[in-house]
């Protein structure tokens, strides 16, 4: 069986509650107690062990934390698109310099290449 466990920030306390198991009520200084501390409260309504269940532990952040939460989750989704047309830029790049590079080598000597590849090899450091 699975229990839920809700928590919500009052003051300095994590609030616990299990909507499935009236009377399931605790509290938890820490966050990482709040399962600890909510799996208790549901062992000690049913009287049963703490081991005996599962707990899915639904954690309810206060307005202005979730808003600053989703919008760091904006910015960094809106990072990875912008990471990934980079990338998509410096291939196509890529590709151009050296369709660009063999179409100039092509009828060079040796040593022109060599200079050629020098050249385009500190260009993209």
């Amino acid at each position: 069986m699975t229990y839920r466990i809700r928590a919500e920030m009052e003051g300095k306390w994590w609030v616990i509650s299990s909507p499935d198991v009236r009377g399931a009520n605790s509290q938890a200084r820490r966050l990482h107690e709040v399962e600890e501390w909510g799996r208790d409260a549901i062992a000690t309504v049913l009287d049963v062990p703490v081991d005996s269940f599962d707990v899915e532990v639904e954690i309810v952040l206060p307005a202005p934390l979730r808003d600053e939460l989703e919008a760091a989750r904006a910015a960094m989704a809106a990072a990875i698109e912008q990471q990934e047309r980079a990338a998509k830029a410096n291939r196509e790049i890529a590709r151009e310099l050296e369709a660009y590079s063999r179409a100039i080598l092509k009828d060079s000597s040796p040593r022109t290449a060599e200079m050629v590849v020098a050249n385009v090899s500190r260009g993209l450091r």
